[in-house]
Parts: structure tokens; C-alpha cells; sequence
């Protein structure tokens, strides 16, 4: 409403990121100027009495998640309409409010995570009902660095297996940076990957501004430990084996260092390199760099969790650990070529290295159900 304060009119707007939200200089739907909050996801959540509430999403292609008292509202992320659960049509189209109905009055606590191409701005209400603020923003914050393992949907989230851990895990606020093929160190891959700024340190002064209670970074599937390298226009990053295991080493103890002294307080978490074909034993490069990161991880203090992914169990920083589970990816094949041998049938999709969406919850469930005993452990 143009004749109501909106975020335009205030100085300032805090978020559970604990820094100021920014909105967009000239975002028009017919006419109006509005104020998206968002296009990467934003989580919105508030005290609703009332029977539905509709959500205005600027740009296109709508994906939702939708929390009432504690309980997902539908059972996977919305990104058509649905009726009492059956699915119609995309909410692809450009600037429109989607409307959410419970079927019944009462008074409810909120959260809608929403994605489009420019994020939600507007939330309308009938005269009668009523909608009041719901502070989150002293619940726990958790970020998560990563490669595109964090791209993809799992069942009920955007993001990978990341923003599905930590709602199994209850914590209400997430914040991802995931740039794909890429790692701690420069990666050769392609020009953006081979820039020291998409590199983990290079995007680390962002994050740490959110000051996150839990930081978990899962890297290492693309660096390179072992090999000599050369970027897309031919200039050289690493001239030998040792440089590439130096260089990465290297990236590593300083990417550590600079996020515990960033935060002295944080519960930093990482995993070692992903591992979507499995060696047996353990591929011994694959566990070079595990061994890097969890030295790394240590040096840096605590408090701190190193989640083995390749070989199973946990470590923290209380001196506390397990080495029960075994590997959490296990087998040669995929969804599209099984191969028998272990878990990638299920949850490998057909490129051979990326989980589909049944590997995504998968893996969303190993990092919860580790980190979880972890941390009671700390």
C-alpha cells in the first residue's frame, strides 16, 4: 500500500543476518514501487490470526516453503499451485501474490522461505484478520560455504542438503554460499573457478558478517592436491604436484585461521571432500584432503566438529568422537546406471557426481544426525 510506511520510507531494516537488508533501487509492478527483499531466499515469519494470507513475489518462478506451528504445510517445496494437495500450475508468472489457505481460523506462528527471481515484498490480509510480528532473531543462525553441492532442491528446501539439515536440526535461519566447481584453494575448471575471489577465502568476509552461531563448510571434491594446473587462458596456477599440495594446504590452514579469528565463538563444522564414486579403500588423494582440513580445522581452536563423511563417524573439539557409519556415499553407479554396488543407485543423479533430490534428504540426513551428536557432545 503506497500510503503505508514501507521499507523505502524507514532508514534501516534488521534481519536475523544481523546486518542491514537493502532493497532494490526501482523494482516496478504495474506502477507501484515495491521493495523485494530478497532473490536468494528469504525466510518470513510472523504471527498470523486468520484463515489464508496472500504473499506478493516480484519477478517470476515462485518456490516456497511453508511452516505453521512447527508443521510443514505441504509435502514438498510449492512451486505449482495445489489444491487440498493436488498440483496445477508453475507459479512461473511474473509478479503475483500466491495465496495460502488453511481451511480454518486460529491464531498460528508463520514461516514462509521464499525464492523468485526477485523475492517477496508484500504480504496482504484480510480487514478482520490480523498479523503481528514474530522475533526469531534470537534463534540460532547457521551458515554453510560450500560448491554446488548446495545447489539443487531437496523435498521440502532450496539449496541442497544444507537448508534440509538445519531445519532437521531446528534452526530457523540458514545462509549459503555456494558458488559451483569451486573450493578452498583455485580451481583450474574455468576462469570464475580459477579467480582467488570465488575461492572459499575469497568470500568469507561476507559471511562472517552474519556472525552465525554454527558455520559449516564442505569443500575439497574440487581442489586439486596432486596435479599441475593451468587456467582457461593458459596461465599457469600450480607448475608441479607439490605447488598443487602446497597451494591447497596452504588455502586451507588460512581459510581456517581467518574464519575462527572472524569468529572466536562460532561452532566452526566442516566435512571432508564429497566422494559421489567410491574408492576402496578410501581414495587416498580424497583423504589427504580430509586429513588437511580436520588438522586445519583443529589449529584454528574450538569449539569445532569434523563430520568424516568419507569413512564415517565424527570429531570435536571436546575431544569426543565416533567412528561408527562407514562412508556416507558408497558405490560406482548411478540413478541412471546402477551399478549395484551401493548407495549411488538411489541417490546419485545421472551426471555421476551431484545427488538428485533422494540423495539430497539423504545427505541432509547424515549432517544432521551427526552434527546433532556432535554438538550434544561439545
Amino acid at each position: 500500500n503506497p500510503q503505508q510506511l514501507t521499507l523505502g520510507d524507514v532508514p534501516e531494516v534488521w534481519g536475523h543476518r544481523r546486518d542491514l537488508w537493502t532493497w532494490w533501487p526501482d523494482a516496478r509492478i504495474e506502477g507501484y514501487l515495491v521493495y523485494p527483499i530478497t532473490s536468494i531466499g528469504a525466510g518470513l515469519h510472523f504471527e498470523f490470526a486468520g484463515d489464508a494470507f496472500e504473499m506478493l513475489f516480484a519477478g517470476h518462478d515462485a518456490k516456497i516453503t511453508w511452516v505453521a506451528d512447527g508443521r510443514y504445510m505441504a509435502t514438498s517445496l510449492i512451486e505449482t499451485t495445489l489444491d487440498n494437495g493436488v498440483t496445477g500450475a508453475p507459479l512461473s508468472a511474473t509478479n503475483r501474490f500466491v495465496r495460502f489457505e488453511f481451511g480454518s481460523r486460529a491464531v498460528r506462528r508463520v514461516s514462509v522461505y521464499g525464492w523468485s527471481a526477485q523475492g517477496p515484498c508484500a504480504v496482504a490480509i484480510a480487514a478482520n484478520d490480523q498479523l503481528r510480528a514474530w522475533d526469531r532473531s534470537g534463534e540460532a543462525s547457521f551458515c554453510a560455504m560450500a560448491d554446488s553441492y548446495a545447489g539443487g532442491n531437496g523435498l521440502h528446501w532450496r539449496n541442497g542438503p544444507f537448508w534440509e539439515a538445519a531445519a532437521l536440526l531446528g534452526i530457523a535461519h540458514l545462509d549459503i554460499d555456494a558458488i559451483g566447481g569451486t573450493g578452498y584453494a583455485r580451481v583450474a575448471t574455468n576462469l570464475q573457478t580459477s579467480d582467488p575471489s570465488n575461492a572459499f577465502a575469497g568470500r568469507l568476509a561476507n559471511k562472517v558478517l552474519a556472525k552465525p552461531d554454527l558455520f559449516l563448510t564442505a569443500g575439497g571434491l574440487n581442489d586439486n592436491n596432486s596435479m599441475s594446473a593451468v587456467d582457461a587462458n593458459g596461465n599457469v596456477i600450480y607448475a608441479s604436484p607439490a605447488e598443487a599440495l602446497a597451494g591447497f594446504n596452504a588455502a586451507v590452514t588460512g581459510y581456517y585461521t581467518e574464519l575462527r579469528a572472524a569468529l572466536p565463538n562460532c561452532v566452526l563444522v566442516a566435512t571432508g571432500p564429497w566422494a559421489p564414486r567410491q574408492s576402496t579403500p578410501t581414495d587416498p588423494i580424497a583423504q589427504s584432503k580430509a586429513d588437511t582440513i580436520q588438522a586445519a580445522l583443529q589449529a584454528a581452536g574450538g569449539p569445532w566438529v569434523f563430520l568424516d563423511n568419507l569413512n564415517g563417524g565424527w570429531a570435536n573439539s571436546a575431544g569426543a568422537g565416533t567412528t561408527q557409519g562407514g562412508a556416507w556415499q558408497t558405490g560406482t553407479g548411478n540413478s541412471a546406471a546402477p551399478a549395484g554396488d551401493g548407495n549411488a543407485d538411489l541417490y546419485l543423479s545421472a551426471d555421476g557426481v551431484h545427488p538428485n533430490q533422494a540423495g539430497v534428504v539423504y545427505l541432509a540426513n547424515r549432517l544432521a544426525t551427526e552434527l546433532r551428536a556432535a554438538l550434544q557432545a561439545l
